[in-house]
């Protein structure tokens, strides 16, 4: 649910402040959110090495690489109810989401 929740205004607000960067990732006030994230090309090369090295941790190669953080307090202007980053993961979030579809 967390990319289907990405809205259209918002992912056009990341493809504007990602021209400087290598990444643009989310960070909510729990956490980074890697999957929901820009990555130029030049990634790659860091990427693959990280695979081989067998550090499958998205998070791992941002030390390598320039990334902006798009944080709490600029997500929260595309994200209105609380949900652009909800996951079901557990059967009390796929309770909350049947609630949310409600």
């Amino acid at each position: 649910m967390t990319c289907r929740s990405c809205t259209e205004p918002f992912l056009q607000h990341l493809a504007r402040v990602w021209r400087d960067v290598d990444v643009t990732i989310q960070r909510t006030a729990d956490r980074l959110h890697p999957l929901c994230a820009s990555y130029r090309d030049i990634c790659i090369p860091v990427i693959r090495r990280q695979i081989k090295t067998g550090a499958l941790k998205v998070t791992n190669m941002l030390s390598e690489l320039t990334v902006r953080e798009v944080g709490p307090d600029e997500i929260s202007r595309f994200d209105t109810n609380g949900t652009l980053f909800f996951n079901i993961n557990t059967p009390d979030a796929y309770s909350r989401c049947l609630e949310l579809a409600r």
